[in-house]
């Protein structure tokens, strides 16, 4: 069950063990009859395609476990730790004396309310985002990126976010009027997004816009102020201060 909240468990029988094998991650469990230990790294790819995997060996007694680079942005088949490798994933490694199923549950509040300061940022909200939308019509409707995002669009998409029991509605490309200033764009919303806001409010939902921080159009304050920020590529163009 690919991007949902139940784990699907990949078991590893005691030959497989003794003859080595390998498998992507992120979270490995070693389960015995006095208890559980959870080993888990820190890295954005969606399974079965990985960057990094285990590598695991029974020794007698003892259990080698090793993480191994497969591909992307670490060096393929080199090995990742503090002495060979300048690139090392961050760790989570965690220790009950009870079962699997208790170690996820343990597991699961450990990322809701103590793994960040800031434990809303760790809520699982439902996001919505214009994007979605926007792309598919791009590629398949042949409509504008920016087309649909205006006051009278975005209420009736709130509308239906709101059947659907969406937590937070995210307003893609297309609310601002220029990337660096990060206004609204009052053609498209000539109350600032006022009403939007409070509709949004009624319904318990949260209000998400997108933003990328490292752009700025040419006209914005931040690019008159510091040109020395922008970069350029290869050929001059401009790449760090896109026009949006």
């Amino acid at each position: 069950m690919v991007h949902s909240y139940k784990p699907v468990f990949e078991v590893k029988d005691e030959n497989e063990l003794e003859e080595g094998c390998s498998f992507p991650g992120p979270i490995s469990i070693i389960e015995r009859e006095n208890g559980c230990v959870l080993i888990a790294y820190e890295h954005g790819a969606e399974y079965p395609e990985t960057f990094i995997k285990y590598k695991v060996k029974k020794n007698d007694d003892r259990l080698d476990i090793n993480i191994k680079a497969v591909k992307g942005n670490y060096y393929n088949g080199e090995e990742l730790d503090s002495k060979h490798s300048l690139i090392t994933p961050w760790f989570h490694i965690a220790a009950i004396d009870g079962t699997q199923n208790e170690m996820l549950r343990y597991y699961r509040q450990f990322f809701l309310k103590f793994i960040a300061e800031n434990n809303e940022s760790r809520k699982p909200y439902i996001f919505y985002n214009t994007w979605n939308a926007q792309e598919r019509g791009k590629y398949y409707g042949r409509i504008p990126y920016l087309k649909n995002i205006t006051f009278d669009h975005m209420m009736n998409e709130i509308e239906i976010a709101h059947r659907m029991g969406i937590d937070v509605f995210v307003i893609d490309n297309g609310w601002f009027d220029g990337a660096g200033e990060w206004l609204p764009d009052t053609e498209r919303f000539p109350d600032n997004m006022k009403l939007l806001k409070l509709k949004l409010e009624e319904y318990g939902m949260k209000l998400g816009l997108w933003l990328n921080p490292v752009m700025a159009v040419k006209t914005s304050e931040i690019f008159k102020k510091h040109p020395e920020y922008m970069m350029k590529n290869e050929k001059g163009a401009d790449w760090y201060l896109g026009t949006v």
